[in-house]
């Protein structure tokens, strides 16, 4: 149950910032008070990751601080959703509000939806910390954050290739090679050569990140470098954690009997008639 609630999660994480998208398209053709109130909801970007990244680290007290990222989450889900439907409310008989009305409540829907969502969250990372762990592996985990790496990886060279900033693709072309690499390779003990790429396309994102110019190219860098140091740090983790045939204790000796002693043994009778066998 709890590696279903755990992918559960993640994915309703998506699910949530695509809905965070389309609020900040909508609100921006909303009353002034609408803007302002969804506003509070672009601080849950960095409680989202927070709760993402609590939920690939092969802990179970992690998720005691992906619980409060995620109740603050929701309460800034409430404070948006309460103070933007009070504000339409009251302004709803003035000329500016009517005209603004059907975008401020498209605005507020999905503001509502998000809501809902981190209540739904919050409840399930709550059965999480009930619920026996299970044993997991960090290099899923790594696949997995490298997995959701590589389509902004293309986004960047997309970007800097309409807009014919040639000298850039020696930083941002990394992510296209190695990405693959890594999913590919995580799985096969190399530790040491797999920690090596990770770490060098957190250094081309850092050069890159510092020389964009693009704002939608910078922010995808940002989230290509967060997601690299994230994997970085749960693949050092997962290396100093002992699997599980190495928790294992060693079987205990057994004995193996030759199959003529056993007819040896077979073919004995005891001399003695009130002995019997």
């Amino acid at each position: 149950m709890s590696a279903a609630l755990q992918n559960g999660i993640r994915v309703r994480l998506f699910l949530i910032i695509l809905l965070a998208a389309l609020v900040r398209v909508a609100r921006v053709y909303s009353s002034a008070s609408v803007h302002k109130a969804s506003g509070l909801l672009e601080t849950n970007f960095y409680l989202y990751g927070l709760v993402l990244f609590c939920s690939l680290l092969p802990f179970k007290k992690t998720w005691f601080v992906a619980i409060l990222g995620q109740a603050a989450a929701t309460f800034l889900g409430l404070a948006a959703a309460g103070l933007g439907l009070l504000a339409t409310l009251r302004c709803r008989t003035q000329t500016g509000c009517i005209q603004t009305l059907p975008a401020s409540a498209v605005t507020l829907v999905l503001v509502a939806a998000i809501f809902g969502l981190d209540i739904l969250q919050t409840w399930d990372v709550y059965r999480i910390i009930r619920a026996p762990m299970f044993d997991s592996s960090g290099t899923q985990r790594v696949r997995i954050l490298f997995s959701w790496a590589l389509p902004f990886g293309w986004l960047v060279n997309i970007l800097l290739y309409t807009d014919s900033q040639w000298s850039m693709f020696k930083f941002t072309t990394a992510h296209l090679f190695v990405d693959p690499l890594v999913i590919l390779l995580a799985n096969a003990n190399d530790d040491i050569f797999v920690g090596a790429m990770i770490g060098t396309v957190i250094a081309m994102d850092l050069l890159a990140w510092n020389m964009h110019t693009d704002t939608l190219a910078k922010s995808a860098t940002a989230v290509q470098l967060g997601l690299s140091v994230c994997a970085l740090l749960i693949h050092l983790v997962a290396g100093s954690v002992p699997t599980e045939a190495e928790a294992q204790p060693d079987p205990e000796p057994t004995f193996e009997v030759a199959e003529s002693e056993v007819n040896t043994l077979r073919q004995r009778k005891s001399t003695n008639i009130k002995i019997k066998f």
